[in-house]
């Protein structure tokens, strides 16, 4: 599970969309996990279903995929953001970009 201060940090950033209770917030409690990713490792890559969802608790991540053996970026996930290959996660099919640390 992830640290206390993340968990608030998550908590209060999904409040600004829906608001959960503490019976809600307690289910969720058991699925959360802290990750750290190192310097240029990937959280989804192009062509693997993802299904994951992060929420960056620090650094920065970089979406981006990959055009004539090019890395076009699109997006830069940043703290207190919420990041994943949604339509990946979402739709099962595999992604069209890639997330890296």
């Amino acid at each position: 599970m992830a640290s206390t201060e993340a968990i608030e940090l998550l908590r209060r950033h999904i409040q600004r969309f829906v608001s959960l209770n503490d019976e809600e917030w307690n289910l969720i409690l058991p699925l959360l996990q802290k990750k750290k990713l190192k310097k240029n490792q990937l959280f989804a890559k192009e062509g693997k279903k993802a299904k994951d969802i992060a929420f960056v608790i620090e650094g920065n991540l970089r979406q981006f995929y990959i055009n004539d053996g090019e890395e076009k970026t699109t997006y830069f996930y940043f703290e207190n953001h919420l990041m994943s290959s949604y339509i990946s996660c979402i739709t099962g099919q595999p992604s069209q970009l890639a997330l890296k640390h």
